[in-house]
């Protein structure tokens, strides 16, 4: 194994304010803002992550050396949810970014021109083997989704792929969303404030539901797996510009990144321990920690289902070209 290490790990802290900020500009970027072209000619790349669990390949695959085997030096800049990535794109601060295929798409049609360079995970449709869970308070009042009407459920972002995960999920259990308040909160946060009785429950991704599981909250529903099975809830995404301007490079990252997946899903026990490391996940947690369905590739009919559910519930007017949004590489 090369011992090859992260050169910079720059955890970037957002205010509720700031991610607020962040996620409008993704959701409004109807300027065409369509930065990001500025590759490296040393071949550093700038890979926007989250505190998620779906992020494990860029971390191994830096460990594992694959990306400087194609000639590149990954940095990656830690963000909490996807929308407050997209600014960092399309102003060229990144190359790359994490997230749900969801605020991509959403962005895509709100003028900000992204396409997927490759994927992640993909929601499972198991109960209890998917990377995401609603949690509520152990001997509380909340165990379906339908007793969630009348009261309030934390997402880590709002106008974004949790509250649209949720909706779907709320929507498919005969629950009126409508009838729910949606608080934006992190997901350490979501759970303090389900202890104060602030809210009522929590959608929380890996390594959050393990985490909540074993300090005693009840996981009650596993949304995505019920609502959105199949899912890319892990991508990679680019601007064009920095694809077209780019295209070798761009395929020197997808290269590498799909070994990484690939090395990632054969290796269960150094995904848990490197999300441990990056995430401050404890020890006695991490064997309990579902790693989803490791899936390297983003489809064009990945990208029509999620414009299937933005436009169910009125977020979009006009899907986008499918075919559009996918880079082929190399």
């Amino acid at each position: 194994m090369k011992n090859s290490t992260r050169r910079v790990r720059r955890i970037v802290a957002l205010t509720g304010a700031a991610i607020i900020a962040a996620s409008g500009l993704a959701a409004c970027a109807g300027d065409g803002g369509s930065g990001g072209g500025g590759g490296s000619a040393d071949g550093t790349v700038t890979v926007v992550t989250l505190p998620a669990a779906f992020s494990a390949p860029v971390w191994l695959g830096v460990e594992q050396g694959f990306f400087e085997d194609e000639g590149l030096t990954v940095k990656t800049t830690m963000v909490p949810n996807a929308a407050a990535g997209v600014p960092l794109l399309s102003s060229g601060q990144a190359q790359f970014g994490f997230g749900n295929i969801i605020p991509f798409v959403l962005a895509r049609t709100n003028g900000v021109p992204l396409s997927f360079v490759a994927g992640s995970t993909a929601t499972v449709a198991t109960d209890g083997d998917d990377t995401d869970c609603a949690a509520s308070k152990t001997g509380g009042s909340i165990n379906t989704a339908a007793d969630l009407e009348g009261g309030s459920i934390a997402v880590p972002a709002l106008k974004a792929a949790p509250e649209l995960v949720v909706r779907a999920w709320l929507k498919a259990a005969g629950a009126d969303g409508d009838k729910i308040d949606f608080v934006q909160l992190a997901p350490d946060a979501a759970l303090q404030a389900i202890d104060k009785g602030d809210i009522d429950a929590s959608y929380l991704f890996e390594p959050w539901c393990t985490m909540a599981a074993a300090q005693g909250y009840h996981i009650f529903d596993y949304p995505a797996s019920k609502a959105v099975p199949g899912l890319p809830d892990g991508t990679v995404a680019a601007t064009e510009d920095y694809l077209s301007k780019n295209p070798e490079q761009a395929a020197a990252f997808q290269r590498a990144f799909k070994k990484s997946v690939e090395y990632t899903k054969a290796h269960p026990d150094e995904a848990r321990a490197i999300v441990g490391e990056e995430l401050d996940v404890p020890a006695d947690v991490l064997a309990d920690l579902h790693l989803g369905d490791w899936t390297p590739d983003v489809t064009a009919g990945n990208v029509d289902q999620a414009a299937a559910l933005l436009m169910d519930f009125g977020w979009i007017d006009e899907a986008p070209n499918a075919d559009d949004m996918i880079f082929s590489g190399s």
